[in-house]
């Protein structure tokens, strides 16, 4: 019985070592051991899992890159770690370093992107838009045309070609394409606020306020629609849209310098200068460094007439934007009103050098050579002005004044002619007809364009003596005489 009792527990103990081992090997499979007795995860499961992970992190950073949060960076870093052959997460991440002035990472990140995949439209489109930012616009427009034909459906590629066209100045072909890139995706703030900014530089501002508002419906934060809708708006002489647009702005970003000055455009449109100082003064508070805000103060410093004000904010401007046309052309104003005209001329020639189209520029230059007797200068400067602007219709009548100072009197007349079609209701340019047409001998004529001033401004001395100037070669004194004193009476002597 002992024998047979000790058989029973030497089997019993064997059983017990021998499940002892089965779960320790089992414990020792789960720790990476050299047995496995549970079924491995098939290799393209775990490959899908990590493309899925790598494309949701890739979707929040785009998202975030076009919303204008901050993320995106991150996001597009984390993507590419999980999967290192993503070339579009490479590509955005390339167009945020981009945006935040990293130039070099950017490009080593586009180069990256287009290693693994030189034939990806977005890849390619993105990296138009650096090319763009070091001012080379040829090889952004190669690679934007080369995103185009690959993928003609995609709006990112039309949208991007579009900035590039209006870097150009080509707001017509922009605008196609920034249709186009909208009937392909109506999802993007950015593509409407683009296109309703393309719209104001075109002068359908009506039709820019509906997309910018579309803008604002989809990114209820996006400074730049609010930036822009509000300057639609104030074109459009909407002044109170337009100091609404820029409180909405305000609540979004009160440190964004844009929105106070567009209030103090507004309120010096109104004729309220010393409010829009007001506005003028917070914007550059917000921003000590923001150049228009001081251009923006020193204009309405010299509609106050306080010209040392004026003087002393359009210098700042210029200190810290040397290169801002509108500071030298308002500080030649201030010159011009300080009777200076050799400083006046040296800031339009800024202006021209700074913004070459800038045709109030040329007019005011010009303007200086005729009082100085240079006419072929003058004139060539009123040229450059019609030009730039061919509806400008002050420089007609400048170039005409020119013009028949040299004696060249038909030019005159034919320049005037312009002038009238264009300002029919401005008394200068038909005192201007008036002497011409005297220097051309024909008196009539001249009676009728005098006549026209002082019957569109009753009060206009100048056009009175004009009249009274004819009566006396006519020999009709008396006609003379009492239109000499009406231009008297209204403070024109000569």
């Amino acid at each position: 019985m002992k024998n047979r009792l000790t058989i029973v527990v030497v089997l019993v103990m064997t059983c017990i070592i021998v499940a002892g081992l089965v779960v320790v090997q089992s414990r020792n499979a789960e720790l990476g051991g050299a047995v496995n007795l549970a079924p491995e995860m098939p290799t393209e499961i775990l490959n899908n899992s990590v493309s899925s992970s790598a494309n949701e992190l890739y979707e929040s950073g785009v998202e975030a890159y076009w919303f204008h949060k901050t993320g995106a960076e991150d996001f597009l870093t984390q993507a590419i770690a999980l999967d290192p052959e993503f070339a579009e997460a490479y590509a955005y991440r390339g167009a945020v370093y981009r945006t935040s002035g990293n130039m070099n990472q950017s490009f080593d990140d586009f180069s990256k992107a287009l290693e693994i995949d030189s034939n990806n439209a977005t890849v390619l489109s993105l990296f138009s838009r650096w090319y763009l930012q070091k001012g080379d616009t040829q090889t952004a427009m190669k690679l934007s045309n080369q995103a185009v034909e690959i993928d003609l459906k995609n709006g990112l590629v039309y949208y991007n070609r579009a900035r590039i066209f209006q870097d150009s100045g080509n707001y017509v072909n922009a605008q196609a394409d920034l249709d186009r890139a909208i009937s392909f995706d109506q999802s993007k703030s950015d593509y409407y606020q683009t296109h309703g900014w393309n719209l104001r530089k075109m002068g359908r501002n009506a039709e820019a306020v509906d997309s910018l508002l579309i803008a604002l419906a989809l990114d209820p934060e996006n400074v730049i629609a609010f930036n822009n809708l509000g300057n639609a708006y104030e074109d459009l002489g909407r002044y109170d849209e337009a100091l609404e647009t820029a409180d909405k702005h305000i609540q979004v970003d009160p440190n964004d310098p844009d929105a106070y000055n567009l209030k103090g455009i507004v309120y010096s449109q109104l004729g309220n200068s010393v409010q829009a100082i007001a506005e003028f003064e917070k914007a550059i508070k917000v921003d000590p460094m923001f150049s228009d805000g001081y251009v923006n103060l020193g204009v309405d410093y010299r509609k106050l007439g306080n010209l040392d004000k004026a003087l002393s904010a359009l210098n700042t401007a210029i200190e810290i934007d040397d290169s801002n046309p509108d500071a030298y052309y308002n500080r030649g104003l201030v010159y011009h009103d300080l009777d200076n005209d050799n400083k006046a001329f040296e800031d339009y020639s800024s202006t021209i050098q700074y913004a070459p189209t800038y045709h109030q520029a040329y007019l005011n230059r010009g303007n200086i050579y005729r009082r100085n007797g240079e006419y072929d200068k003058a004139i060539a400067d009123y040229d450059s002005a019609i030009a730039v602007f061919p509806q400008f219709g002050f420089a007609y009548w400048n170039r005409a004044i020119a013009y028949d100072s040299k004696g060249d009197y038909d030019q005159a007349l034919a320049d005037l002619e312009v002038a009238v079609s264009m300002n029919p209701y401005d008394t200068k340019i038909y005192n201007s007809l008036g002497i011409t047409y005297h220097h051309l001998g024909e008196y009539e004529l001249s009676l009728e364009a005098y006549q026209t001033a002082v019957d569109i401004d009753p009060t206009y001395g100048r056009g009175y003596y004009g009249l009274g100037f004819i009566y006396d070669l006519l020999g009709e004194a008396e006609r003379a005489q009492e239109n000499y004193q009406k231009a008297a009476d209204f403070g024109y002597t000569r």
